[in-house]
């Protein structure tokens, strides 16, 4: 989920659904945050500071869920896959085996930012 444009001092939210299909065994998850305001408006010094959270869930559980401030990230953000500063937070695979067992299921995906007081989220 980017963030990036969106109003200021307002929860942008984004929720997907993929379906998992039958028969299958496992599913790898994995959580960045990231930042394009990295490394100019990020730090201790910087006086925005943007909030993001994520939750993964099956129908069984939580699977992982978390929040940040993003100057508190700063020292963490390096180079990755997105613009700006990445940091991976959650790298796991899961078992699907016994929820696909008999058919198709699920695995749900919830992002939110609240920009503060700029645009480049």
């Amino acid at each position: 989920m980017d963030g990036h444009g969106q109003a200021e001092s307002f929860p942008y939210t984004r929720v997907k659904r993929v379906i998992i299909p039958q028969d299958s065994d496992c599913v790898w998850v994995r959580v960045y945050y990231f930042s394009r305001e990295y490394p100019e408006f990020t730090g201790q010094s910087s006086q925005w500071d943007d909030t993001i959270s994520y939750r993964v869930w099956s129908p069984n559980e939580t699977i992982a869920s978390g929040s940040a401030n993003v100057n508190s990230l700063h020292d963490l953000f390096s180079d990755g896959p997105y613009h700006g500063g990445t940091y991976r937070v959650v790298d796991e695979i899961v078992d699907y085996s016994s929820l696909t067992a008999s058919g198709d299921s699920w695995i749900d995906l919830r992002g939110t930012a609240t920009n503060i007081s700029d645009d480049a989220l």
